[in-house]
């Protein structure tokens, strides 16, 4: 299994598979983006069952492929079945950034980050506040917003991973340095979890501060209906 998941995932990465958003057609996009795994998406199409048989598991992953790499032959071969499918992480687009959104609907490890962000620069850092941290709650999805996050003012990224295991969620945010600016800004840094089972959750959001030089955490407690 693991093997098998890793091929898709380097597979595709290396292709740099470009988006297909244009093979994608929906009546109505949802409020939030994406569904959790094993939702439907809007048509009734299973997603991530890209050979059409029911059922989103590892059967699916040489369709998923061919489907990135080749949409025609995919169509040609799958002639009943829908691109869309492959629209994992429901933002329009059957891509590489669906990956692991498929891999977490495969292999029934339902949270998964949809997406983050941030803000951009809001205010220099001696103008920025403490640390603070909002946690949303909706449906089957959990969104974080980090206020007054402190980097240099020109980072490539500033990127929030997950790591999720049993009722633990621990996202971790990271500058991606590009060419630094002699400066630092204040951000509003968000992230988005989907597919969340009901239940309690212990969520770990660590980030680098510079003020201090370490590593810290915020540790919150999320309840999911």
């Amino acid at each position: 299994m693991s093997h098998l998941l890793r091929s898709v995932s380097l597979t595709l990465l290396l292709l740099a598979v470009p988006p297909i958003c244009a093979a994608l057609t929906y009546d109505a996009m949802p409020a939030q983006a994406t569904p959790p795994p094993a939702a439907r998406a809007d048509g009734g199409l299973l997603l991530g069952d890209l050979n059409c048989d029911g059922a989103a598991d590892v059967f699916d992953i040489d369709a998923f492929v061919l489907a990135l790499l080749h949409p025609a032959d995919y169509a040609q071969q799958y002639p009943d079945c829908d691109l869309a499918a492959g629209d994992c992480n429901g933002d329009g687009c059957a891509d590489i950034f669906d990956i692991d959104a498929f891999i977490a609907i495969i292999t029934d490890s339902p949270a998964y980050l949809v997406a983050y962000g941030n803000s951009g620069c809001l205010t220099t850092r001696d103008e920025c506040g403490a640390d603070e941290f909002e946690f949303d709650v909706s449906g089957t999805m959990l969104h974080v917003c980090h206020l007054n996050a402190t980097y240099n003012c020109c980072p490539a990224d500033i990127m929030v991973e997950l790591a999720a295991s049993g009722d633990t969620l621990v996202l971790t945010e990271t500058e991606i340095e590009g060419d630094p600016c002699d400066c630092e800004c204040c951000y509003n840094v968000d992230s988005t979890v989907a597919g969340l089972s009901s239940g309690t959750y212990s969520v770990e959001y660590w980030w680098y501060d510079y003020g201090t030089w370490d590593w810290l955490c915020h540790i919150e407690t999320i309840e999911i209906p």
